[in-house]
């Protein structure tokens, strides 16, 4: 649902994208939303793999990038989760529970990006 789609991502990432690219910009946050959809997926996967290995450097890259690449596109609680996630990697005091958290909240990103993809086409 609309609600959905507004409580998990910010809408005023969308409007600074659009006041940056001007005409069509639409049709390239719709090109940013499916290289995210896509790649994400990957990257959780690394995550998972990092802790499972005690890779901590590894964590902390995944999940600076997915940090990044998530408050760019809006996902403001998603971006604060890898956020938590990167900072415990850094300081060796990652828990196993932040990174159960990523699958499901990553879920509702994605439910929330593929509706917002629907709007702009």
């Amino acid at each position: 649902t609309e609600s959905t789609s507004t409580d998990v991502l910010d809408d005023n990432a969308y409007e600074v994208l659009r006041s940056m690219l001007g005409a069509g910009a639409d049709f390239f946050i719709d090109d940013l939303l499916a290289t995210y959809l896509d790649e994400t997926p990957q990257l959780i996967q690394r995550l998972h793999r990092g802790q499972q290995t005690a890779n901590a450097a590894d964590v902390r890259m995944v999940a600076h990038s997915m940090k990044s690449s998530s408050a760019n596109l809006g996902a403001k609680a998603f971006s604060q989760l890898c956020d938590q996630i990167e900072e415990q990697a850094r300081v060796g005091t990652l828990t196993l529970d932040l990174i159960s958290q990523v699958d499901a909240e990553y879920a509702l990103v994605a439910e929330a990006m593929i509706a917002l993809r629907a709007e702009l086409v």
